[in-house]
């Protein structure tokens, strides 16, 4: 069972609302591609931030001639630490553009996730289940 976060938009009416589904951990996409996976989930300014960064890492391990497996390792350490923080900064992000944390919910999968929140809050049962946001 994995941890999930609900988002909401604030001041949307109950019928137009689609929630993002977060899910808490590590984020493999984020690991292999964070620029595409901020640029992919409208965080431009990390996208930027991510690309900037393995391009200094680069610049810093061609100028200290460091050998290929010291740069390597380099690399998979800085994509480590965004994929154990790609969800959380996520998170922030859609804090900032006007969302709101809903709840938590713990289950298999995303689909699951939205229909538990949906039985636990009967409010939220106007939510469209088939669209939500990944």
């Amino acid at each position: 069972m994995r941890v999930y976060t609900i988002h909401f938009q604030n001041f949307s009416p109950a019928l137009a609302r689609d929630p993002v589904i977060v899910a808490e951990g590590f984020c493999w996409t984020a690991f292999f591609a964070a620029p595409i996976w901020a640029a992919t989930h409208r965080m431009w300014f990390s996208a930027i931030g991510f690309s900037a960064a393995y391009i200094l890492i680069f610049l810093f391990s061609d100028l200290a001639g460091l050998d290929e497996v010291t740069a390597l390792l380099l690399f998979i350490g800085a994509a480590a630490i965004v994929g154990f923080c790609a969800n959380d900064l996520r998170r922030t992000s859609l804090l900032s553009r006007g969302w709101h944390l809903a709840g938590l919910v713990a289950a298999s999968d995303r689909d699951t996730a939205l229909r538990r929140f949906i039985d636990l809050n009967p409010e939220t049962s106007s939510l469209r289940s088939p669209a939500a946001r990944r």
